[in-house]
């Protein structure tokens, strides 16, 4: 294993209860593990993703996950300030004010998780239950098997069931299903693990996804019994094996494909795309590409079903040449070149600004806002003594509702579809 300063160590390590001796782990230790809980997926569908993710350029975090990073420490704050309230009394809208940002839907949204947790997770109480936020748990700490959990809790069922919770809050608009979720279940084993080193165990982990901003339920939930976090264990353990014991790389294309930054090296997954597609990848030039109205329908379905996948495969393609390019070793016929700058206030100087605008004849720099549809409803529900519900059905009276956007789904999905244009003239005629 490779320490911070990159001095290769000796490890030894458990797969399933044997001991496989000392070993020469190679990680990345560029703020990820190569076995990390976000990628569990991945490593343990594909080993072999982690020997090429070691060849190709590490790539820097675009602006969705910068958004994502954001709304996920404003939640951790508000959270943090609502529980500290709860126990002490602290002032709740003193301590989040600070945090306040211009993006009015990601503080509307982090408050709308903040009340799913509340109501759904704690089931508003959080006497007798051990909490945390953003801690991070360990399978094996010798081969950074760890992760993040967002939020937790641990507590007493009324069976006298020791029962934890754990959350997973998703700020993408990509839907992530909780059912046989490899992160989810990777989480779980970890905090098992932290509470088995404190001589308990656990009966059964209750596991939630929060995601405000997918087509899908904005709160999912699954669990897993002590007997099934049994399983998965072995399973991450099976996959650390091949990779850092048996050394093959075996690689196997899947929706987990989908995030791999070595999508555009990876022989599996071209091979894969080009046969569902019946493309020559590395030869574009041959392939004529129709007019869509003159394409079969059966065609154009079979293209739907797969448009995920050729997405991310050709995102995967730019995301590679464009760190190539970066580094000094552009493809041929390729460059990397500026956008365009746009300006923004300068970040912690909004005191001086106003000063100097107001000195300038602005009467008044600051807009104000009016807080977050959440918040206020568990103000009006406090303050007026009456349930969640009455205060959501007081506030909605205030509000505008947005129009839902359009996606084309399978049919085996569950939502209603919309009118079309056939339906309407059909009902004209009654």
């Amino acid at each position: 294993m490779q320490d911070a300063q990159g001095e290769v160590i000796e490890a030894e390590f458990s797969v399933d209860g044997a001991v496989s001796g000392a070993l020469n782990i190679i990680t990345h230790h560029e703020g990820h593990s190569e076995l990390g809980g976000s990628s569990a997926d991945r490593w343990v569908n594909c080993p072999g993703s982690i020997f090429l993710l070691r060849q190709v350029p590490k790539q820097e975090a675009g602006e969705a996950a910068a958004q994502g990073t954001l709304a996920h420490s404003m939640l951790e704050t508000k959270l943090g300030a609502f529980l500290e309230n709860r126990l002490h009394g602290t002032p709740y809208a003193k301590t989040v004010e600070p945090i306040r940002t211009d993006d009015d839907e990601m503080w509307d949204l982090t408050d709308d998780a903040l009340t799913l947790i509340w109501e759904n997770v704690l089931e508003e109480s959080i006497t007798d239950k051990g909490w945390g936020i953003e801690d991070k748990f360990f399978i094996d700490e010798q081969l950074q098997m760890g992760g993040f959990v967002d939020f937790y809790v641990i507590y007493i069922d009324d069976r006298g069931k020791r029962v934890a919770c754990l959350v997973d809050f998703k700020y993408g608009f990509h839907p992530v299903s909780v059912e046989k979720n490899y992160q989810l279940a990777f989480y779980s084993v970890a905090l098992r693990k932290f509470i088995q080193s404190h001589d308990k165990d656990i009966d059964k982990v209750r596991c939630v996804i929060i995601q405000p901003r997918a087509d899908n339920d904005n709160y999912q939930e699954t669990s897993y019994t002590a007997k099934q976090l049994d399983t998965w264990e072995k399973k991450f353990f099976k996959a650390a094996d091949q990779i850092y014991v048996k050394q093959k790389p075996k690689f196997k294309t899947g929706d987990h494909c989908k995030w791999c930054q070595a999508q555009a090296v990876c022989v599996a997954k071209q091979k894969e795309v080009s046969a569902e597609m019946d493309l020559i990848m590395i030869d574009p030039e041959n392939t004529k590409l129709p007019e869509v109205a003159m394409v079969p329908d059966e065609l154009i379905v079979q293209v739907l079903e797969k448009e995920d996948k050729i997405l991310s495969f050709l995102k995967a393609v730019r995301s590679y040449a464009m760190e190539r390019a970066r580094l000094g070793t552009s493809l041929p016929g390729w460059k990397l070149v500026e956008g365009k700058s746009r300006r923004q206030w300068k970040k912690n100087d909004e005191a001086e600004i106003a000063k100097a605008l107001k000195e300038n004849g602005v009467l008044e720099p600051f807009n104000q806002k009016l807080k977050g549809l959440g918040e206020m409803e568990r103000e009006v529900a406090n303050i007026l003594g009456i349930p969640k519900k009455e205060a959501s059905e007081f506030i909605t009276q205030f509000c505008d509702m947005s129009t839902p956007s359009l996606t084309l789904v399978p049919e085996s999905d569950p939502r209603v579809p919309v009118k079309n244009l056939l339906n309407m003239l059909a009902e004209g005629d009654d």
